[in-house]
């Protein structure tokens, strides 16, 4: 997945947490910016690329983490595969003609996206 729907969520931290140099007070209110994390230079080369062959593709923030890991992910997951395996056969490439954002602060995500199957 190259991005989340969801581009972020807040927490409070509940004790003083040290990261990259940087000290997050107990107390303090912290955001997590899952679109930031997947496109981090320091984990992914060419970060901002859609690669098919991106190493360490299952380290990205999309599907969240641990206990707040996606519900639908596995679901997910299954449907991108299916749907790979059914069009491989019959497709030689997508063109990606056009796209229009939602412009929504929270959620990223498509009004539309044009593609030409060829």
């Amino acid at each position: 997945r190259m991005e989340s729907p969801i581009q972020g969520f807040s927490r409070w931290a509940t004790a003083d947490f040290e990261t990259e140099g940087a000290t997050i007070p107990a107390n303090s209110r912290v955001i997590v910016l899952y679109g930031a994390g997947n496109r981090d230079h320091r984990k992914f080369t060419n970060p901002n690329d859609f690669d098919i062959s991106r190493p360490s593709v299952a380290d990205h923030l999309a599907f969240g983490h641990g206990e707040h890991a996606c519900v639908g992910m596995n679901l997910a997951r299954l449907e991108i595969s299916a749907i790979l395996s059914a069009l491989l056969p019959r497709v030689e490439r997508f063109e990606l003609r056009a796209i229009e954002r939602n412009l929504i602060n929270v959620l990223r995500g498509f009004a539309s996206c044009k593609v030409t199957v060829h």
